[in-house]
């Protein structure tokens, strides 16, 4: 049961740790109400001002099937950030301090059979099992981000991925509505290198905001595992990410088992 723990914190860790990407056209042709929306193109960068301020939450919900044991292990999780914009220097560079306000997380315990629930913001719900989550609240992290959403610099490591997650690295050039852009997410873990190489594609652009498909797949270690799908709305002025919605769907064999991960993330920004 040990080894199978280890394997659960491996996988619900599964996040984005570095980044490749290109842009290119899309090749196929446009159809007439694409066209008819916008034909222009906007530079997609993280553009603030000292003093902004907004909140995101972050909203996760796994199934993880270890099918040679018939074991089902379900996993929600849920967790605010406040973002003060502390400073934006002479090339865009944006320093932001973002603090958890809320943490939530409901989980089988793989050892027990048993559910856990903890909650923040009610103290009958915080188990011995998950103590170390009561540091979280009120947590303070500050990272610089480049103007194409490249983490620069970041006070906690161990919140990188968490922050990789949330930000975006937009692409080198401007996009509109048709035009596509690649990004490749590498994640060494217990379970081997997984690799998601997804394709961003520009669906509308409307009343300031650019809606984006996304459209990969899940390989691990060079083998074809699952896909990964979803949707996302960007403020253009900005670069914020407003909302988004991924679905990731995959298979893996690790430890002499084959696991099954259904997992659904949402990110929400509010201003």
């Amino acid at each position: 049961m040990k080894k199978i723990s280890f394997l659960l914190i491996a996988l619900l860790a599964f996040s984005s740790v570095g980044y490749a990407q290109k842009t290119k056209k899309e090749k196929k042709k446009k159809n007439k109400t694409e066209v008819s929306k916008d034909n222009g193109k906007v530079m997609l960068r993280y553009k603030m001002k000292k003093g902004d301020v907004f909140t995101q939450v972050v909203e996760s919900n796994q199934k993880i099937i270890i099918t040679s044991m018939s074991m089902e292990v379900p996993n929600s999780q849920s967790f605010v950030f406040k973002n003060n914009i502390t400073d934006v220097d002479a090339t865009g560079n944006i320093t932001t301090e973002m603090t958890y306000e809320k943490v939530y997380m409901k989980q089988m315990n793989p050892m027990t059979g048993a559910e856990m629930e903890f909650d923040s913001e009610d103290e009958k719900k915080q188990p011995a099992e998950l103590a170390t989550l009561k540091d979280m609240k009120g947590k303070k992290i500050t990272s610089t981000v480049a103007p194409n959403g490249k983490i620069t610099n970041i006070s906690d490591d161990a919140a990188k991925q968490t922050m990789n997650n949330i930000s975006n690295e937009y692409p080198e050039t401007p996009v509109g509505v048709g035009d596509t852009w690649e990004r490749t997410i590498e994640n060494k873990s217990q379970a081997g290198v997984l690799v998601v190489k997804s394709v961003y594609r520009v669906l509308e652009r409307k009343a300031g905001m650019m809606t984006v498909e996304i459209n990969g797949k899940v390989t691990q270690e060079g083998k074809d595992a699952g896909t990964q799908t979803g949707k996302m709305i960007i403020e253009e002025s900005t670069g914020l990410v407003m909302e988004n919605n991924v679905i990731r769907k995959f298979t893996i064999s690790t430890q002499g088992m084959e696991v099954l991960v259904d997992a659904t993330t949402k990110i929400s920004t509010k201003k």
